[in-house]
């Protein structure tokens, strides 16, 4: 099987610009994210952490936070923290509640699929809202698929 090379974060590089400029609007979601979260005791990890402007909220609720992201140079303002494997209860990851066509995002490989034809992407939460709006009882929710993300999302429901 041939290895696929990753390329480098594009956040790299411009990490201090980003916390000058950028972030404030990254950070007006702090306090619905916190409230999403609501109160905890355990670790939080923040998968996509950037500066890390969710991190205070998160620990003002409660939580352990934790901030991992693929761009060193985000990580180089945002706080790290040492956590053992699977021993974070509550992961939060933004940017995906953006709906609409994608030609790439978390686990595309350039060249691959996703790439060459795109897929029209739904948030998760529009999915499951639209359970809720059809007034379906969620029974099972699977995901699956042979890479290292999910390629597919199954959910059973009964009226």
């Amino acid at each position: 099987m041939k290895e696929e090379k990753l390329a480098s974060p594009r956040y790299d590089g411009v990490a201090d610009w980003y916390d000058q400029r950028v972030a404030w609007s990254t950070a007006a979601a702090a306090p619905l994210i916190a409230r999403l979260a609501g109160p905890g005791s355990g670790w939080c990890l923040d998968v996509g952490c950037g500066t890390g402007v969710h991190l205070a909220a998160l620990a003002e609720a409660g939580w352990s936070v934790v901030g991992v992201d693929a761009s060193a140079d985000q990580l180089r303002v945002a706080s790290r923290l040492p956590f053992p494997t699977g021993s974070c209860p509550l992961v939060v990851h933004p940017g995906y509640a953006r709906p609409g066509w994608r030609t790439g995002g978390p686990g595309s490989v350039e060249g691959g699929l996703a790439s060459r034809v795109g897929f029209r992407h739904l948030p998760l939460a529009q999915v499951l809202n639209g359970v809720l709006e059809a007034e379906l009882r969620l029974c099972r929710v699977e995901e699956a698929g042979m890479s290292r993300l999910p390629e597919w999302l199954a959910l059973v429901a009964q009226r």
